[in-house]
């Protein structure tokens, strides 16, 4: 739901699963919390409620510490959560650095998937800030990763934010 920005709909599916209670191995907690970060941070865009920033300072704090563990398979999760938060905090210039940090870490590490979340959120950032053509390339990168990972249907709703951004270049 996060994916194809059903913001609220991904919430209510993370309050309500049982990660805790089933979960097999700790790769599913970090991923977990690696979402309702996410989850929270969009939510606090979108409805500039408070409430969601203690979510997100959570998973921060808990992606911070598996970090600092095993820097190659969370540091570029944990920027990608800062670089959201400086987004909605107001501050651009460290959002940009840390959204291409995050980048080019996904890239590095080889987390194909990872790449294309990042690229897209980083599009949304750029296009936020009217930035049509760092968005354009932004989206450019995120649909062709999609693609090579085989999310046919993530890299056609890409497509779109795509096709909107280069419309307002015109």
């Amino acid at each position: 739901s996060y994916m194809f920005g059903k913001y609220q709909l991904a919430a209510e599916m993370a309050d309500n699963s049982n990660i805790h209670e089933v979960v097999t191995s700790k790769i599913e907690v970090c991923n977990y919390e690696f979402c309702r970060g996410l989850i929270a941070l969009a939510l606090e865009f979108e409805t500039r409620e408070k409430k969601w920033r203690k979510n997100a300072l959570d998973s921060i704090a808990k992606l911070k510490e598996w970090s600092d563990s095993v820097p190659w398979n969370f540091e570029h999760k944990l920027e990608l959560l800062n670089a959201e938060f400086y987004f909605l905090s107001g501050d651009k210039r460290k959002a940009a650095q840390l959204y291409d940090h995050s980048i080019a870490l996904a890239h590095e590490h080889r987390f194909i998937h990872d790449e294309a979340l990042i690229c897209e959120r980083a599009g949304h950032f750029q296009s936020f800030l009217n930035n049509n053509i760092t968005a354009s390339e932004y989206y450019t990168r995120s649909y062709q990763c999609y693609m090579k990972w085989g999310a046919e249907a993530k890299a056609l709703h890409v497509q779109q934010f795509l096709t909107s951004s280069s419309k307002s270049k015109e």
